[in-house]
């Protein structure tokens, strides 16, 4: 009857599934609740090496994830500074352009406003009030500068009243600040207009004398407030950029230069020109960008505010002709960004994956290093998904610090080493959303594995599909991808450049091309390496103690090991392929500028002033003939450039590069030298030009034949073959050309040092720096930059790893160190056993990354080249010294871990880890 009772009632003999359901429920809250789950946030302080190996882990996983957006914000905003720096300030802002007639009443005709009711105003009473109704348009818009204007006259000639003497053709003009910005030669104060010294010397005119000016009709004097040092003979200022057009001669082959300016403030001007008549000047307004401290958001929304107020100004009557810089320069940044968008992303992707390899690999040994502890849980019920969600709350609050320094660490880099400190204000939230969300992947990742580590240990078999798993070649689709990589990168065209001011975009396959190939490679080289390890196990015999021990342990390594020192030949791999590159692209990118300038500067020569007889520097010069045609090749490949050098100076002076010709640029020279003038003797640089031929320059035809032949010279330009002669002999033909002197050194003081002589034509320099710092390089060398720095967090994470195995093997290295020690063992062989083992598995890391990036590198360094059309081609350049650091790093880590088990094994309970043992 009981029995009975019981069974319907649901006793113990006779429950019910929902009972049975929710007994096991409050089952599992229970283990939940206990005290090993609410203690989880701070049991893995227990073990530092697990905790610092976490931690470091999600630290770089944060830093890769967090550094993307910041370093596509710093490079759109480093591309602004420097066009902003490069540019006229002028130019990237507004100028507004308007005739301006300065006497009579027909000014409004011209669209500067509408015409006002009743009597219309005179010409300079109107130009006033629109100027007063431009300056508090442009008031409030934000990041811009106080609105400047300047108003040039016609052309107008300068005599000297009572004398006769006259000066062909000046120019009046007035600018906002203009004479706190000139050489003053002497002043006599007061009113008046300011002469330019060129002017007064030839008119016989000093300060506090007279002037007259005449061009339409009615001759005015003025009075000369002072003279001044004429502007085309002083260099070149921020101040007067944007009136070059009106100094300086527009090239080296105009046949006078612009009208001298004579200036005067803004009444004396207006005065002056009233009273001459003058119809036909004209007003510029300028609204300057506040340059210092401008992102490309905020230079998007500068130039949709001045927009807006130019609209606004249309509609109320002001018609002009406009120049705006600032939206194609805030353009040219976005465009930047957008470029190397593609290339960060993907290498930031790797990081974060290689990380999350990391991460992964911690909760495997999370499980190794505390088996004792997970086989308690297991035997009181705890189940391998409750042991995850343990191993995730234990590592909450590391993830928590360790994300959050990230994000710093991210920003501080970016900030220190980007290409600009300067963010974007949604930078930093942005890369803080993606820290976030990749460490809450990170966690669960790290949960999951864990508790199929905690379900492998507890079976007994392992499953034949488990085992299959395990044993499944997932090297072979990831060197297929490789391959493809690969093929795509060598099968496609070189981009076709049409604006050198445009960015490239980076090829991401060549970021992704070195991933792919050094992981399969490296995962093919831990699969050999795990099946040969046992070997060690008798080669080992008859070695000193600490190399037996040492292979003794690297014979029973686990796979886990493995696949960390396949982790640290992808984080090595990828530190020197984009070494490799780095370094390739930046020799590549000053051998294209240097060859394109010949040396680090070039200037065309001014025949009027010749050169002193010595130079502080290094310098040669050159005689460039552009017009040459050679003979009897097919139309529209003839023409060639003839080059000739100074042999003496040239070889000291000129950029050259061993892979240039088969012989060194002296034997060149030599060769040249020795050769009889006649025919012409040539060094043939290009495919075109045959062994003997003619050479069309004018109307002369000049027999030559070549002595010398080189792939690439100095002063050879894109798709344009070359023949490189002496100056001499082309003097003894009677052959002219640009006149050029090349210098080797620093470009700043050898400017200084030519402009001051007077010896080259103002505006024909070309600097080897500047053309090397073109966009197409700089965005290149950047996601290189960004590449080689993963490869140094990356690094920082196969440590992380090292410190992973050594943690899982602790209690292991303990029991051996105390049995070894009472057998004899001496505290020094076992430091050196675990620093051979540590140094193997790392020497092992280093060798196979380097070779396998040496090897890639190699194989796509071709394709590396923004500008295939400029010579020369690119350059390979091993990283020896980035290689040697790498090597040094690995040595002192192996032996600072090798220093860390020997303390931590010295410290130990030798009786409680015997206990823990048995």
């Amino acid at each position: 009857m009981r029995g009975s009772t019981a069974q319907a009632s649901g006793g113990p003999s006779g429950d019910g599934p929902v009972k049975r359901g929710l007994r096991g429920l409050r089952a599992r809250l229970a283990a939940v609740g206990s005290a090993p789950w609410l203690k989880a946030p701070i049991l893995l302080f227990r073990f530092p090496g697990l905790l610092l190996a976490m931690g470091s882990a999600v630290l770089i996983l944060a830093v890769a994830s967090a550094a993307g957006p910041m370093f596509l914000s710093s490079a759109g905003n480093a591309t602004l500074q420097r066009t902003l720096a490069e540019s006229c300030p002028w130019d990237t802002g507004l100028e507004m352009r308007i005739p301006a007639p300065l006497s009579g009443v027909d000014f409004f005709y011209y669209g500067l406003g509408p015409p006002p009711s009743g009597p219309a105003p005179g010409a300079v009473a109107a130009l006033r009030t629109a100027d007063s109704q431009v300056r508090k348009s442009f008031g409030p818009v934000s990041r811009t500068l106080p609105v400047r204007w300047y108003v040039v006259g016609s052309s107008v000639q300068a005599t000297k009243p009572g004398s006769g003497r006259g000066f062909g053709s000046v120019r009046l003009l007035t600018k906002d600040a203009a004479l706190n910005h000139i050489a003053k030669v002497s002043s006599a104060g007061g009113e008046g207009v300011w002469v330019p010294d060129t002017v007064a010397n030839v008119l016989h005119v000093k300060a506090g004398g007279r002037i007259t000016l005449e061009g339409f009709g009615t001759p005015v004097k003025a009075r000369i407030a002072g003279i001044y040092r004429n502007l085309s003979t002083m260099p070149r200022t921020e101040f007067w950029c944007g009136q070059e057009r009106l100094i300086y001669s527009y090239s080296a082959f105009a046949r006078r230069p612009p009208p001298p300016l004579i200036l005067a403030d803004r009444d004396t001007f207006l005065r002056i020109g009233n009273r001459l008549g003058e119809k036909g000047a004209l007003v510029y307004w300028n609204v300057p960008i506040r340059a210092q401290g401008l992102t490309v958001t905020q230079a998007h929304q500068a130039a949709a505010d001045i927009q807006a107020m130019v609209d606004k100004l249309f509609r109320r009557g002001f018609g002009s002709q406009i120049q705006f810089g600032l939206p194609f320069t805030a353009d040219l940044a976005s465009a930047t960004e957008d470029s190397m968008r593609g290339s960060v992303e993907t290498v930031s992707l790797a990081g974060r994956l290689v990380a999350l390899i990391v991460i992964g690999a911690a909760g495997i040994y999370w499980v190794s290093r505390r088996r004792l502890e997970v086989g308690l849980l297991t035997a009181r019920g705890a189940s391998p998904s409750s042991l995850g969600v343990k191993v995730l709350l234990e590592a909450l609050l590391v993830a928590i610090f360790a994300g959050a320094a990230g994000w710093l660490v991210a920003l501080w880099l970016v900030r220190g080493l980007g290409p600009s400190p300067m963010l974007d204000a949604n930078a930093p939230t942005s890369a803080l959303h993606q820290v976030i969300w990749t460490v809450a992947v990170a966690l669960v990742l790290l949960a999951v594995i864990a508790a199929l580590a905690v379900r492998k240990e507890s079976e007994i078999t392992v499953s034949r599909a488990r085992q299959a798993l395990s044993r499944a070649p997932w090297e072979v689709p990831v060197l297929l991808l490789a391959a493809a990589s690969l093929y795509e990168i060598l099968s496609r065209k070189p981009p076709h450049i049409t604006d050198v001011r445009v960015p490239v975009k980076p090829d991401v396959l060549i970021l992704l091309f070195p991933i792919l190939f050094i992981t399969g490679t490296a995962g093919v080289a831990t699969r050999v390496l795990h099946r040969f390890l046992p070997g060690l196990r008798s080669a080992g015999r008859g070695w000193s103690p600490a190399l037996y021990l040492s292979s003794r342990r690297l014979s029973s390594a686990p796979q886990a090991a493995l696949t960390l020192l396949m982790v640290a030949a992808l984080a090595i791999g990828i530190l020197a392929y984009a070494g490799a590159l780095t370094a390739s692209q930046a020799a590549s990118a000053d051998a294209k500028a240097e060859v394109f300038v010949g040396s680090d500067v070039a200037a065309n020569l001014a025949v009027s002033r010749p050169l002193p007889g010595r130079l502080p520097f290094p310098a040669t010069k050159v005689t460039r003939v552009t017009t040459g045609e050679l003979m009897g090749l097919p139309h529209g490949t003839n023409g060639v450039d003839v080059l000739g050098i100074e042999p003496a100076t040239f070889a000291r002076v000129a950029y050259w590069d061993r892979t240039f010709a088969d012989s060194s640029l002296e034997v060149l020279i030599e060769d040249l030298q020795s050769a009889p003038r006649r025919p012409l003797p040539a060094i043939a640089v290009g495919d075109a030009i045959r062994p003997e031929g003619t050479i069309q320059v004018g109307t002369k035809q000049v027999p030559y034949r070549v002595v010398g032949v080189a792939r690439d010279f100095p002063g050879l330009h894109a798709d344009q073959p070359m023949v490189v002669t002496t100056r001499q002999v082309l003097q003894d033909r009677d052959l002219h050309g640009i006149e050029q002197l090349w210098a080797k050194g620093d470009s700043g003081p050898i400017l200084s040092t030519l402009q001051e002589t007077g010896s080259i034509i103002e505006g024909s320099e070309a600097l080897a720096a500047e053309t090397s710092q073109l966009p197409q390089f700089t965005s290149l060398r950047w996601g290189l930059g960004f590449l080689q720095a993963l490869g140094v967090l990356t690094g920082l994470i196969a440590l992380g790893g090292i410190l992973l195995y050594l943690e899982s093997r602790q209690r292991a290295r303990e029991i051996s160190y105390a049995l070894a020690r009472r057998m004899g063992l001496s505290r020094r062989d076992h430091r050196l056993s675990v620093a051979f083992e540590l140094a193997a598995m790392l020497a092992v890391g280093v060798v196979l990354g380097v070779a396998l990036a040496w090897l890639a590198a190699r194989l796509v360094y071709g394709k590396l080249d923004p500008m295939p059309l400029l010579p020369p081609s690119p350059l390979f350049r091993s990283p020896s010294f980035l290689i040697g650091l790498t090597a040094l790093s690995a040595l002192a880590a192996s032996w600072i871990g090798a220093w860390r088990v020997q303390r931590t094994a010295e410290r130990v309970n030798v009786a409680e880890v015997m206990r823990v043992a048995a």
